[in-house]
């Protein structure tokens, strides 16, 4: 998706570039630091920092993602895959700007459109900020579940919406 952007009409949802790739690995850099680190233990985040799983997520997946901009900055994106979306990242400096809200509007049109007709989400049980947004999108817990965040094994939830 592209077009001119208005910061007051809210984020301008696009396809990722190649060069979004630094911005991407930083945005989920800064929400690991924010959501996932204190809440696991201290050797997890000595994981991610060492072995840069930020940038090697990025790096295979960036090509699948919906990117959001505000005044022509990167601030956030979502990574799609089938009637998933399994990772939305917003740059903490922007929360409550609409980013999230708009990547989910482009995600749900987006999966609608390759036929499917619902789209899922993860989120880590400790993540209750994301299941509230998931949930005021009209998301519901379809399961809970045990999976693996970078060597550690953590409880999650999977959200569900049917779409229109």
């Amino acid at each position: 998706m592209t077009g001119s952007e208005n910061s007051a009409a809210g984020p301008l949802i696009r396809s990722a570039e190649d060069a979004d790739r630094e911005r991407l690995a930083a945005i989920m850099d800064a929400t690991w630091q924010v959501i996932w680190a204190p809440s696991l233990p201290a050797h997890t985040d000595r994981f991610w920092r060492d072995n840069k799983v930020a940038r090697m997520f990025v790096d295979q997946v960036w090509a699948f993602c919906l990117v959001a901009t505000i005044d022509g900055a990167v601030a956030g994106f979502a990574h799609l895959s089938g009637d998933q979306v399994t990772s939305l990242h917003v740059d903490p400096a922007v929360k409550r700007r609409g980013v999230g809200r708009a990547l989910m509007a482009a995600a749900e049109a987006q999966v609608r459109s390759l036929g499917f007709a619902q789209l899922r989400i993860e989120s880590e049980v400790f993540n209750a900020s994301a299941h509230a947004f998931y949930a005021a999108l009209g998301y519901r817990e379809t399961r809970r579940f045990v999976d693996d965040v970078v060597g550690q094994d953590v409880d999650c939830i999977e959200m569900t919406k049917t779409l229109g």
